[in-house]
């Protein structure tokens, strides 16, 4: 099974590993990544740290092929994505990252490339960006934006990266108020083909009507 859109759940190198080595394994000798690290205040980490954190995990997947990146800045022209064999969206603040990519119209050339059959890979903030809602993290949202939609690419299905098991009071309310939520744990990931969704590393917990279902394989999502 090919898989073409891949969600982390936050981690660091070593905890994603198992989703980092499937969304790295599905690509060719030679391919450019287009990296997206926006998400992430520059005051606080500059981008020179987010690619030498890039190169880390590069040089962590155990394979032989050459695989390269180009990291695209805010201020930077907005890149023209088909021209990349993958994307990897770093993460940050989601409401931060959803208004950037609208904003350049990148979210547009992103959805795009999806349906054509690219490849994107989303950690934490840019996973959510994937889901219905990204009212999921409404504590991220200092901008004050009344706007809390996603990209919806995964049905009626939201998504919370960083999953914590003493947490499930706060997933059932979350579910009751913004319908199904996918609960990814740092150390696990999703990779999706249409209606298909599969787990890579730890169970990741679905919530919806009242419900808690641990997924540890692949089943269908609607």
């Amino acid at each position: 099974m090919k898989y073409n859109l891949f969600l982390g759940g936050g981690g660091d190198i070593a905890d994603s590993k198992d989703i980092d080595y499937e969304f790295f394994n599905c690509l060719k000798d030679g391919s450019q990544i287009l990296y997206i690290p926006v998400a992430m205040d520059e005051n606080v980490i500059n981008y020179d740290s987010c690619a030498d954190w890039f190169t880390k995990l590069l040089s962590s997947i155990e394979n032989e092929k050459d695989i390269d990146f180009e990291m695209w800045r805010e201020i930077d022209p907005v890149p023209q994505v088909d021209q990349y064999d993958a994307i990897y969206i770093g993460g940050g603040n989601t409401y931060y990252l959803r208004n950037i990519l609208n904003e350049t119209e990148l979210s547009t050339q992103i959805v795009n490339y999806l349906h054509k059959g690219g490849i994107v890979y989303g950690g934490s903030a840019g996973a959510i960006i994937f889901g219905k809602s990204i009212g999921t993290v409404m504590e991220e949202n200092d901008i004050s934006s009344t706007d809390h939609s996603g990209y919806g690419l995964l049905g009626e299905w939201s998504v919370r990266c960083h999953y914590s098991d003493t947490s499930d009071d706060f997933f059932y309310e979350l579910s009751s108020t913004l319908g199904p939520v996918i609960a990814i744990p740092e150390t696990s990931g999703l990779a999706f083909n249409q209606n298909l969704m599969k787990v890579f590393g730890d169970p990741v917990y679905l919530y919806r009507n009242g419900i808690k279902e641990k997924i540890t394989n692949e089943i269908k999502y609607e």
